[in-house]
């Protein structure tokens, strides 16, 4: 599919669209989708996808709810680790995520629960391994 041509005729009107690997990524499913539902409509008109241009609001809020889907899974998981340790053994059959159906074993081999022995300096840290923390602390600090 040839992705150049048909996202230049999304940017002048995109307000998130920034080039033909975005297109190119959302259609391949490598990320979860557009953060603006005229950018579905608009992916629609350039692929000449009717379906997906006419009904862009509903698939939108079908990319959102998935979006909420998976953040909620991974506070699930994230509080289940918590929970357990890193000692603890959870049954293959343990259902993680009732909703999917998502067990235990089909996290077998993704999620590793290590415990932290100890905290100290590292020197100097590059900006792009700690601004994200900092982002995220000071918007805890302001809120």
């Amino acid at each position: 599919m040839p992705f150049v041509g048909q996202s230049s005729d999304l940017l002048p009107t995109s307000s998130w669209l920034t080039g033909c690997k975005l297109v190119r990524l959302w259609v391949v499913g490598a990320t979860i989708g557009p953060i603006d539902p005229l950018d579905v409509k608009r992916v629609g008109q350039a692929l000449e996808d009717v379906a997906l241009r006419d009904h862009h609001e509903a698939v939108y809020a079908g990319i959102e709810a998935f979006r909420r889907a998976h953040a909620e899974l991974m506070k699930r998981l994230g509080a289940l680790a918590v929970r357990v340790g890193p000692t603890a053994h959870i049954r293959p059959d343990q259902v993680i995520d009732e909703r999917s159906g998502l067990t235990a074993a089909d996290f077998q081999g993704c999620v590793e629960i290590l415990r932290v022995r100890a905290v100290a300096p590292a020197g100097v840290m590059p900006l792009a391994a700690i601004g994200r923390l900092r982002q995220l602390r000071d918007a805890e600090a302001n809120s």
